[in-house]
Order: structure tokens, then C-alpha cells, then sequence
């Protein structure tokens, strides 16, 4: 059951993420803050940051 929830967590987030895009007559930088910081993005937003953090983390420590 919890991977059937995160599945469709994720894919409803997918969804929801990709469901717009700012035209081009907004400027680039209200494009880019619309792309990261708006509610519908943010949790892709995070997503992509912690899975970041992580791998920067992993490769770190395999460095060592």
C-alpha cells in the first residue's frame, strides 16, 4: 500500500507540475520563480533538491 501511495503521489505531482508554463511576455527571472517557488511546482522543486543533496552527499563520501 505505501508504494502504491507514493506512486501516485508522484505521478499526481508530476502532473500537476508540468500542467502550465508562464508565456513568453512574462520576463525570464518571473518564469524561473514561477517554475520553482510556486505551490504546484514545489514539491518536484524539493524533490530534485534533496535527491541533489544526497548524491552530492554519496559522492563525498566516496571520494574518501
Amino acid at each position: 500500500m505505501l508504494r502504491l501511495t507514493t506512486l501516485l503521489l508522484f505521478t499526481f505531482v508530476a502532473g500537476v507540475a508540468s500542467a502550465d508554463v508562464l508565456d513568453h511576455h512574462n520576463s525570464i527571472l518571473a518564469r524561473l520563480a514561477h517554475q520553482l517557488f510556486s505551490p504546484h511546482h514545489l514539491p518536484f522543486t524539493l524533490l530534485v533538491v534533496v535527491v541533489g543533496a544526497i548524491a552530492l552527499q554519496k559522492w563525498r563520501t566516496a571520494r574518501k
